[in-house]
């Protein structure tokens, strides 16, 4: 199985640390007509893999919507304030995409049929967060995958 920097990588996602974001942002896709898309990952998550895990896949699975979609919207903001529904549509999957990156179906199976049952025991398996995994088990149980 690929790594994450890796699948980064194979979709034209250069990674770098970033020293200047603020403590509560982990992660930051930066995409500039002109230059390479960027995953800026904050220094502040480097040793907490969990961290790490989510903010590269979120960064990840943004730019793949970006590119499918062809967007270049300045800033979530102004999508979501000249397109509410078009905006919510888009973050969901980005999110999705996001999730489905970080842990793909046979994995997610595997574990299901190991027997685990509890959000947390799937989120300490795969190493990302509840709430990330709690959207990667909702979005298996509507779409299978």
């Amino acid at each position: 199985m690929q790594t994450l920097i890796e699948v980064a990588h194979e979709v034209g996602l250069d990674v770098m640390e970033n020293a200047s974001l603020p403590e509560s942002t982990t992660g930051l896709f930066v995409r500039i007509p002109g230059i390479d898309p960027i995953a800026s990952l904050s220094k502040n998550i480097y040793g907490c893999p969990k961290l790490e895990k989510v903010a590269l896949a979120t960064c990840i699975g943004t730019h793949i919507v970006m590119v499918d979609d062809d967007l270049y919207v300045p800033t979530y903001y102004d999508d979501y304030k000249n397109k509410p529904k078009t905006a919510n549509r888009t973050e969901y999957r980005r999110k999705r995409r996001a999730v489905e990156i970080a842990i793909s179906s046979e994995e997610l199976l595997g574990a299901i049929a190991s027997g685990i049952e509890d959000v947390w025991d799937f989120a300490e398996l795969f190493g990302v967060d509840e709430e990330f995994m709690a959207f990667r088990l909702a979005v298996w149980e509507k779409s299978g995958r």
